[in-house]
Order: C-alpha cells, then structure tokens, then sequence
C-alpha cells in the first residue's frame, strides 16, 4: 500500500494517510504477537494503554460518555451466547474509553492492535463461562468510570485484563492437547482400517487365485 502501481503508468509513491499508517503499524503489530515473547509484549503494552485509558475516562467522563459507555456494556451483556457478536461488543466498549479520553493517538494506537485482540478474545473466549467472567469484569469497570474512581478503573481494568491474558493462554494449551489428541486418535482409526482394507484385499486375492 505504499507504493501504487497502474498499467501504462510509473510506479509511485502512495501519500501516507493516517488509514494507511494503522493498517500498516495493524500488520507489523501482528507480525511481532507470534514471534518468541511477542504475545507476552503486545499484553504488556495493551495492559499500560487500556489501565491508563481506564484511569483517565474515570477523571474526564462527562455524563453523556457515561450514558455512551452504558450502551457498550448493555450491548455486550446482551451479546452474551453469540461468540461474534460478544466479541464485536467487547472491542466496541473498550474502543470506549479511548474515545472518551479524546485523544487521536490512543484511538489510533486502539486500532492497531484491533485484530490481535479480536484473536485472542475469540481464542479465550472458548473457554466455559469466559463471557461471564468479561461480563462482571466490564461491570466493574463501567460502575469505576461512573463514579469518577480513577484508582479503582486502573485497578479493574488491570485485572481484567491480566484474567483475559490468562485465559487465553490456557485455551491455546487445551485446545493444541486436544487437537493433538483427536490426530493421534484419528491416525489410529485410519491405520486400523486400512490394515483392514489390505487383509481383505490379499484375500480376495488369495481366492481368485485358488
């Protein structure tokens, strides 16, 4: 995308619009989330982006954020049961606060990571009861905003966060366990099998020989 190509036309060096820079940080952040300690990296960076934005929607909350921010959660709590449109809810009520704290780089850097956070809570969210556990959890933080608490928004969304860290991980564990599991089972039933195919097929074999 930083280079526009057209027929008949000299290659060209695309101006760099603000779209184009997300989509471009978007991939790289991406990138980064699957090499070696780079899950560990984006959470960290996620944990002091969304606790500050948390801490500072608490301090500058007017009331219409607040009634905006009661219309996340309420969609989300409703969202509850369907895995893509509680995933789209909770990204929506976290993008939130960081229009709250009106601030374009926040909202920007919210973007750029977008697509690794609809990953992970669509991988964590596999696990039973997880959407509870997010529904009490964005509660709290809401009822924190509302209150102009800003210690107590930084402390909830910190510990949100840490417990979607730590779900997702326990999901990736479980669910390669138990793909593993079903190849070696379904390896087996295959090989059972085809042994199966081939007796009968030397049989058949055998007889119209004889």
């Amino acid at each position: 995308g930083l280079v526009e190509i057209n027929n008949g036309a000299r290659a060209r060096v695309t101006p760099p619009t603000p779209k184009l820079i997300v989509q471009q940080l978007s991939a790289i952040s991406k990138r980064l989330s699957t090499q070696t300690q780079g899950q560990s990296h984006v959470e960290e960076a996620r944990l002091l982006l969304e606790a500050g934005l948390a801490w500072r929607a608490a301090q500058i909350a007017t009331d219409e954020d607040i009634v905006r921010l009661k219309e996340r959660l309420d969609a989300n709590i409703a969202a509850a049961g369907n895995v893509v449109d509680f995933i789209q809810t909770d990204v929506a009520f976290h993008y939130e606060l960081a229009v709250i704290c009106r601030n374009p780089i926040f909202k920007a850097i919210h973007e750029v990571v977008v697509e690794w956070l609809i990953d992970q809570r669509t991988t964590s969210s596999q696990m039973p009861d997880a959407s509870s556990f997010s529904i009490h959890d964005h509660i709290a933080i809401y009822e924190a905003v509302a209150a102009h608490d800003p210690v107590r928004a930084y402390h909830e969304m910190a510990s949100h966060l840490q417990l979607v860290s730590r779900l997702y991980h326990e999901a990736k564990k479980l669910s390669e366990t138990i793909l593993r599991s079903a190849i070696h089972d379904v390896a087996r039933e295959f090989e059972s099998e085809k042994q199966k195919i081939w007796k009968n097929t030397v049989a058949g074999l055998t007889d119209d020989q004889s």
